[in-house]
């Protein structure tokens, strides 16, 4: 779990400083919440947790996140109205199936129950997480958008996944605790390319991330 902890640091940093640069296009605008969302700040927080606060000297970048992260800035830079498959695609899984996985790292990993450790999952200026995951979607769905746009965002949310896919394979962890909820909100947004649900409906987190946790850990051992 360091290792993952320390690739979703890199990660968001570049996620977080593309969409700080680009918060004034009007895809990125409406979905815009650095106060309520980034979690840049409270990784640094569980790095220092697990590595110390020396960390910085520590931990390196893996080849998997780098490219991660490469692509997440080459977007920033040329298409920055892809940044909204990646933000929607982290930031409502860490707010729905990632608020049950807390538990599950809390428990197999036996951290304090203050917190230590789990810093990212803790969104203290999101009052209603269910409330705020709707005014998410509403946003989302009024971005004038063409089908052109749509179809890219679908596809880059599927590129977001296989990123974090390669992340965890690298480092030969159990960091699916981290990403079964991003492949959640992979589907959804599939689904609504295709116009078969609204924002409101789709995959229900409790029982898709057990499913979709199987067959992350089946991918892990047959590579």
């Amino acid at each position: 779990m360091q290792l993952a902890t320390g690739a979703l640091y890199y990660t968001y940093s570049a996620l977080e400083e593309e969409l700080d640069r680009n918060k004034g296009n009007p895809a990125i605008t409406a979905l815009y919440f650095p106060q309520e969302l980034h979690r840049a700040e409270a990784l640094k927080k569980d790095v220092a947790y697990f590595y110390g606060e020396d960390w910085e000297d520590t931990i390196q970048c893996s080849e998997a996140a780098q490219a991660y992260v490469d692509r997440i800035h080459h977007l920033g830079r040329h298409k920055p109205e892809l940044l909204v498959a990646h933000a929607y695609t982290r930031y409502m899984g860490d707010l729905s199936g990632g608020q049950v996985l807390k538990k599950v790292a809390q428990r197999a990993l036996h951290l304090p129950s203050t917190g230590e450790g789990i810093q990212f999952y803790l969104f203290d200026n999101v009052t209603n997480a269910q409330q705020f995951k709707q005014l998410y979607r509403a946003r989302l769905n009024t971005l004038e958008l063409s089908d052109e746009a749509k179809k890219s965002i679908v596809e880059e949310a599927n590129k977001a996944f296989q990123f974090n896919m390669n992340v965890s394979v690298q480092h030969q962890l159990e960091c699916d605790f981290y990403i079964t909820a991003a492949e959640i909100k992979c589907i959804q947004l599939k689904w609504w390319r295709q116009g078969q649900c609204s924002r409101k409906q789709g995959v229900r987190p409790a029982s898709s991330v057990l499913v979709i946790k199987r067959k992350a850990d089946r991918h892990i051992r047959k590579n």
